[in-house]
């Protein structure tokens, strides 16, 4: 079984979340 580990978010977390959010609107074509 595959462990996953939360924890809290970080500055260096940023890029990676803002090409999942522009690929979610662009996916969704918004």
């Amino acid at each position: 079984m595959t462990e996953i580990t939360v924890r809290p978010l970080a500055q260096s977390d940023h890029a990676d979340w803002q090409r999942l959010w522009t690929a979610y609107l662009t996916f969704y074509e918004t």
